[in-house]
């Protein structure tokens, strides 16, 4: 992940974060669990933000992550 991405990440506020239930439930390989839910948010980006005006794309990053992996202690 690029540090423009991990900034604009960090600026998404808790209570902007939508749960989405999976009909299915997925297998992450990664973490050997069984995945139904997650949660998703949006927040406006610009791609290429270090290249001329002209060549930057303004658009918005969707970001989904899983609450079960990312428990706030």
């Amino acid at each position: 992940m690029t540090a423009p991405v991990t900034r604009a990440i960090a600026t998404i506020p808790d209570d902007a974060w939508e749960t989405i239930q999976y009909p299915d439930a997925i297998f992450d390989e990664d973490t050997e669990r069984w995945i139904s839910s997650a949660e998703v948010a949006e927040v406006p980006f610009t791609a290429f933000s270090s290249q001329k005006k002209a060549k930057q794309i303004p658009g918005r990053l969707v970001v989904r992550r899983i609450p079960e992996l990312n428990k706030k202690e």
